[in-house]
């Protein structure tokens, strides 16, 4: 395996750590982006990576030791392109033992699936084959580029294995996210899924009405919160009577109904 580091203008003691790596280990590589050029730096790393398969890791998270073991054998044993496993969002144990279940989605089961939630838009822990970013970059901003780029990899996917596993410790972080951004990326996948998966198109729409409720429990602004909810009214109908949401999230589309400020304060008191 090889190590690609991609920072953006690192500190003194970051570049001096990394570059002490890089030479006494001919794994590792070594890239600090002085001005990154709106290119994002996970596009950078792929770019330089050599190998068949590639796995991104962000800042702060840690893999578990036997994280490419794991992925290589499932990607091996079914000629997977995407092998995607569990993550903690604290610093329990690790489950190292492979479990006798999994999920196999082919082809069109994949975007499926996708849309029926049953697969996340996270793009750690995870192992792909490095062919599926042909053609494919992460966009400029940051801001949910993994949304905004993982429909697409599941679209050129053509089999996907989702294991049981818990591989990867992600750190809880706060970010300074633009949340209202994300609803008008939810609108650029609707169109996506219209024009090729038009049987999949309510399962977007349920999807998104989910979508605009999480986000109104993130934004701190009345007038925005009021503006996720036009989503909400727009797409609850798609959402109200399927059985496969969490009792909770059920619960909060059928709040809506009530109008906003019956769905604002549920979510401030459940939250």
């Amino acid at each position: 395996y090889e190590v690609i580091i991609v920072v953006e203008n690192g500190t003194e003691n970051m570049i001096k750590l990394c570059n002490f790596y890089e030479k006494n280990n001919k794994k590792i590589t070594f890239i600090n982006k002085v001005n990154k050029m709106r290119n994002n730096l996970k596009n950078i790393g792929l770019e330089k990576a050599k190998g068949e398969y590639v796995t991104l890791v962000n800042p702060n998270d840690t893999i578990d030791k036997e994280f490419l073991k794991y992925h290589m054998y499932f990607a091996e044993t079914h000629n997977a392109e995407i092998v995607s496993s569990r993550f903690y969002t604290n610093k329990r144990l690790f489950n190292n033992k492979i479990k006798d279940y999994e999920s196999v989605y082919r082809d069109k089961e994949i975007m499926k699936n996708y849309m029926l939630m049953n697969i996340r838009s996270n793009v750690i822990a995870k192992l792909y084959k490095k062919s599926l970013f042909n053609n494919i970059e992460f966009p400029p901003e940051e801001y949910y580029d993994e949304f905004r780029t993982m429909y697409k990899l599941y679209d050129k996917c053509n089999t996907l294995v989702d294991i049981k596993l818990y591989t990867y410790n992600k750190e809880s972080k706060q970010e300074n996210y633009d949340y209202l951004s994300k609803i008008d990326y939810c609108v650029e996948m609707l169109g996506f899924i219209e024009e090729k998966y038009p049987e999949l198109i309510n399962y977007c729409k349920v999807k998104i009405c989910c979508e605009a409720i999480y986000l109104m429990s993130k934004v701190e602004d009345r007038n925005d919160r009021k503006y996720l909810f036009e989503y909400v009214k727009l797409f609850r109908k798609y959402a109200i009577n399927d059985r496969r949401l969490p009792r909770k999230v059920r619960s909060q589309v059928m709040k809506s109904l009530l109008g906003f400020n019956m769905l604002d304060t549920y979510i401030k008191i459940t939250k």
